[in-house]
């Protein structure tokens, strides 16, 4: 009693057994060894991204605690040139001025300009 052999493709996914009882055909090594490969990959470039992300977040960090240094020292050093100019313009009076070679000028001149633009509610 011959039977004749049946053909078995990993596009039937099945073996034909006795009972009608099935076994699952496992893919092909390959396929596991590219998805294995890919896994890995995916796992070292998204190591990579989240070490250079944190790396630039720690730069930023610094960057940004020198610059508040700075501007604390800026902000200091204009106060300083502020209370320096209104003490200074205490003591500035018109005696002063006629000292360092002013003087009162006689005629007063002031600049007017007419208005070039109007607006229009009816524009378009």
């Amino acid at each position: 009693m011959n039977k004749p052999r049946t053909k078995i493709s990993h596009t039937q996914r099945q073996l034909p057994l006795a009972g009608n009882v099935g076994r699952t055909l496992k893919p092909p090594l390959r396929i596991e060894k590219r998805i294995f490969a890919l896994s890995v990959l995916s796992l070292v470039v998204s190591a990579a991204c989240y070490g250079s992300l944190v790396a630039l977040t720690v730069v930023n960090a610094a960057a940004r605690q020198s610059l508040v240094r700075d501007m604390e020292q800026l902000t200091a050093q204009n106060s300083t040139l502020e209370a320096a100019y209104l003490a200074g313009t205490r003591d500035i009076t018109e005696e002063f001025a006629r000292t360092q070679g002013y003087v009162t000028s006689e005629k007063r001149t002031f600049v007017t300009r007419q208005a070039t633009l109007t607006y229009s509610s009816n524009a378009r």
